[in-house]
């Protein structure tokens, strides 16, 4: 989780600095566009919250989110 927070946060700081990495750039010049669970958790927590949530935090929760659905995938492969 530590590497996925720094990694949001390097490429949020990079997003605002309009020097997107070219292998980030493929998937787009925004938060929202870079960060899968972006959209889901704009929607989830409204337009204002979302705003206060740092590209770190965005990072850790995508991370989180990924490996539940792993498990997810791993314990349906165990019935």
């Amino acid at each position: 989780p530590l590497a996925a927070a720094m990694v949001g946060k390097t490429i949020g700081r990079r997003i605002a600095e309009n020097q997107v990495p070219v292998y980030v750039e493929r998937f787009g010049n925004t938060i929202e566009d870079v960060f899968v669970t972006a959209a889901d958790l704009k929607e989830e927590l409204g337009e204002e919250t979302f705003r206060h949530v740092s590209p770190g935090a965005l990072g850790v929760y995508t991370y989180f989110e990924r490996l539940a659905q792993g498990l997810r995938q791993l314990m349906c492969g165990s019935r």
